[in-house]
């Protein structure tokens, strides 16, 4: 198959260096900052109602069968998922400032600024007419831009994208200790564990009308359990499925038939299993990667076209559920050691908007009688009132299945899931805004952009771009961009930072917002809302990067260091958007305070953090005198002039090392890249022609591009100096 890589361009007016981009196997990559393509609009398909994050569930009485008397059901608690306490407060320090620094237009011919670089003609009439340019740059990492400068004796300029930039590597380097630390060895237990009961329930049910139930219980379990460890035995029994599965895990060849769930009758993207992200640095990485993805992908269903398919799912989740009730890991039920991985997980990315055990436990508490045995649960008289009781249960918010156009989305994809991967608001927005809420049968909108996301989240430039592509000519578009929006605005700071993945969407409101009187020049051009956007959406691929794992990705549907040296006098500027600062500070300190809580950071990573949390502060320090028109101290132009020794500090100690020693050089097989690249969204069939032929949307961050901005310096007297300060984006 062909492979095309679309490369669609986001700024209008700032010059953007890409990296080469990594296609998936058996699928078509796209690239994408915009889109060309001008769709046009037909009927309106019905929208599905936005959640809440953390829906209510409640469970209904089932409706009797004709000529049957009413049973009732008992009542169910209205919540039924154990509360998870908050692992972290945000705490943002307000800023409370009118911004006040007005100076003297820029001379058209620059008369008026100190440039002290060689620039071209084209740069030069950009810095003219916008107070700022961007342009393509050669360095891999952010720190080598700043250290230059401050070799040069050239003003440098502390850019909001260089943070955004270290917090990532340090999340990333928390989250990859963690699964190391904790997560890998918990599901080990865990495996094992699963492995022995559904085995006993095997031996118990063997004859009997839920063998094959049993039987693919055991085999799941199999399949999760060699994953992470090939050394593991599986009973002979189920080794032939075990078997079948792993070989199109490891093949990963597109979508195919699944020999452990026949019932899918569109398989599974076995694509997905391909590891990614930081789970290609080492193979235990690498097989927690296919363990989970598994554990998350594969969805036991209550109901499909074929009613003996969704009972033959569900048997199977109930075995499941019943194994994680009996069994014991270190002396505890086996669930607790799930919620001990799964609650971290969901402090790191969120909560998963698939049916858990604990819903269905509830279910059967309700439907066989509190704590049922085995023989109970294997009770075929009752499986159907299940079904009933646990359909009322709410479906998922993002569609994570390979469909069909013409299926019912709610039906086809509501079921259990063992470790299900999480709902975040920015997959969901994707949901909203593609087929079939989005477009129709002969038009439909098969992939989102990432310029949705920033839409929805308020970005009217963002909207404007896509309008310009034709996006938003496509049926139902600006509707569902308009309930997207709704949505959005009515998140509290509550639901925005309950965990580390939604918090740091939330770092990106004050970036998108149009800055009013009384900001600098540069700030005050369309081109800077765009330089906001791509900000934005580089630090967004990067938390795609990092969290690829565990957050669910949206799915169209098929037929649609060193000692200082001695100061230099060069003075330089800090972006001022002090929300923005306030934002990462107080997220950098929830993400140790979540950690800490759980002991799931060690020193080093403790120190890295903190030191990113006091970087933050100060920059939040600094961007509010610059707004009120004050000059900075001595002591504030250092730490500016030696940023870029900062930025490598922290850099490094992001870097893994040998056996966690943090007296160990870090682990580099070559020189550091700010570079990543994560898949978003698949279309399963973009051709409509009813074959699997996928299209990935991947988002992409390359090397560090140099943007030189006019910047008014305030003096000691009060004046102010104009002067071109160089930074990195």
């Amino acid at each position: 198959m062909w492979k095309r890589i679309l490369v669609l361009l986001l700024a209008l007016w700032i010059v953007v260096a890409c990296s080469e981009a990594q296609e998936t196997p058996e699928a078509t990559a796209i690239v994408e900052l915009a889109d060309t393509a001008v769709p046009t609009a037909t009927d309106l398909p019905t929208a599905t109602v936005p959640p809440a994050l953390t829906p209510t569930i409640v469970i209904p009485t089932v409706a009797p069968q004709p000529g049957e008397a009413a049973t009732p059901l008992p009542p169910a608690p209205e919540a039924i998922f154990p509360e998870m306490p908050r692992f972290a407060t945000f705490r943002e320090t307000a800023v409370d400032l009118t911004p006040a620094i007005f100076h003297d237009p820029i001379a058209p011919d620059l008369s008026n600024v100190t440039v002290p670089f060689v620039l071209s003609p084209e740069q030069l009439d950009r810095l003219a007419a916008d107070g700022f340019v961007v342009s393509p740059g050669v360095e891999k990492e952010f720190f080598t831009v700043y250290e230059q400068a401050r070799y040069a004796n050239v003003p440098t300029f502390i850019t909001s994208d260089s943070l955004l930039h270290v917090y990532h590597l340090l999340f990333d380097k928390v989250l990859r200790t963690a699964e190391r630390q904790a997560f890998i060895p918990l599901l080990r237990e865990l495996n094992e564990a699963m492995l022995v009961q559904t085995d006993l329930q095997y031996q118990a049910l063997q004859g009997a009308e839920w063998e094959d139930a049993a039987l693919r219980t055991v085999a799941f379990i199999g399949v999760g359990s060699k994953l992470m460890d090939p050394s593991t035995d599986v009973p002979a029994y189920a080794q032939e499925l075990v078997d079948a599965e792993l070989a199109n895990i490891e093949a990963a060849s597109g979508i195919m038939p699944s020999p452990l769930f026949p019932g899918l009758e569109n398989g599974e993207d076995y694509t997905q299993y391909i590891p990614r992200g930081h789970y290609t640095i080492s193979e235990e990485l690498t097989a927690y990667f296919k363990s989970m993805m598994w554990y998350g992908r594969m969805t036991f269903r209550l109901k499909t076209d074929n009613p003996d398919v969704g009972r033959a799912e569900t048997r199977a989740a109930l075995l499941l559920v019943h194994a994680l009730r009996t069994a014991q890991v270190n002396g505890q039920p086996a669930l607790q050691a799930w919620l001990d991985l799964y609650n971290p997980t969901v402090f790191f990315v969120g909560r998963s908007d698939d049916l858990t055990a604990f819903q269905y436990l509830e279910v059967i508490d309700t439907v066989y009688g509190t704590t049922p045995d085995l023989a109970t649960i294997a009770d075929e008289s009752q499986l159907d009132t299940f079904i009933e009781a646990a359909n009322e249960l709410p479906p998922p918010q993002i569609l994570g299945l390979v469909i069909s156009v013409g299926d019912d989305v709610e039906e086809t994809t509501k079921g259990f899931r063992f470790m299900g991967q999480r709902f975040v608001p920015d997959a969901y927005i994707f949901r909203e805004l593609i087929y079939r809420n989005v477009g129709t049968a002969e038009n439909p909108r098969m992939l989102p952009k990432g310029l949705d996301v920033m839409a929805a989240m308020g970005s009217e430039r963002a909207y404007s771009i896509l309008d310009e592509l034709g996006e938003t000519q496509y049926a139902n578009y600006p509707e569902q961009m308009d309930k997207m929006q709704t949505w959005v605005d009515g998140l509290t700071t509550d639901e925005w930072t309950e965990t580390l993945y939604t918090t740091w969407l939330y770092t990106f409101e004050p970036l998108l917002a149009e800055p009013g009187a009384g900001y600098p020049q540069f700030m005050q051009s369309e081109a800077w809302l765009d330089k906001q956007l791509n900000t934005s959406l580089g630090s967004w691929a990067e938390l795609k990067h990092d969290t690829i794992l565990y957050a669910k990705q949206v799915y169209a549907e098929l037929g649609g260091g060193g000692g200082a040296p001695v100061p230099l006098p060069a003075r330089g500027y800090v972006e001022p958007v002090p929300e923005f600062f306030a934002r990462l500070e107080a997220l950098t300190t929830m993400t140790v305070d979540g950690l800490q809580e759980r002991q799931l950071l060690n020193e080093q990573d403790l120190n890295s953090l903190m030191r990113l949390q006091s970087l933050a502060a100060a920059l939040q320090v600094m961007a509010e005198k610059e707004l009120r028109g004050e000059p900075l101290t001595e002591q504030e132009h250092n730490l500016i002039r030696f940023y870029g020794g900062e930025l490598e500090h922290l850099t490094m100690a992001a870097a893994d090392r040998e056996d966690e020693d943090p007296a160990a050089q870090p682990i580099m097989d070559e020189e550091p890249q700010a570079a990543v690249i994560a898949d978003v969204a698949t279309a399963p069939d973009p051709d409509g022609d009813g074959s699997p032929n996928p299209v990935v949307l991947e988002e992409a961050v390359g090397r560090i591009n140099e943007i030189y901005a006019v910047v008014p310096l305030i003096n000691e007297d009060g004046t102010i100096q104009l002067q071109v300060a160089k930074g990195g984006v």
